[in-house]
């Protein structure tokens, strides 16, 4: 019986922990599906800051860490733009298809 209780106890101080830590930034990276490499500017509202990054053709950047938030991405090749809300715990890949608008899709 002590093991039991012991391992129930266990077993939700795990999940607690787990749901703790979960509450992190959210993270950003682009995925480039066209067939030119493309010059892409992130725009974070809270930050006031862009930055550039050019993703080669068929190239996925690394994840990274920005604030929750509004986000715009500029695709300055396309001259065309796509803004989402980031929330903590989630991350975003932004997909820049052949011919279709920029697409946000949230990685899970």
């Amino acid at each position: 019986m002590k093991i039991i209780v012991s391992l129930l106890i266990l077993i939700t101080v795990i999940i607690f922990n787990y749901g703790c830590t979960k509450n992190t930034d959210p993270q950003i990276r682009i995925q480039n599906k066209n067939s030119v490499p493309v010059e892409v500017k992130i725009t974070l509202l809270e930050e006031r800051n862009d930055s550039l990054h050019t993703v080669d053709v068929g190239a996925t950047t690394d994840y990274k860490k920005i604030n929750a938030g509004e986000v715009t991405v500029f695709l300055k090749v396309r001259n065309q733009s796509i803004s989402f809300l980031a929330t903590k715990s989630n991350s975003y890949t932004i997909v820049i298809p052949v011919d279709e608008p920029p697409a946000v899709i949230v990685d899970l």
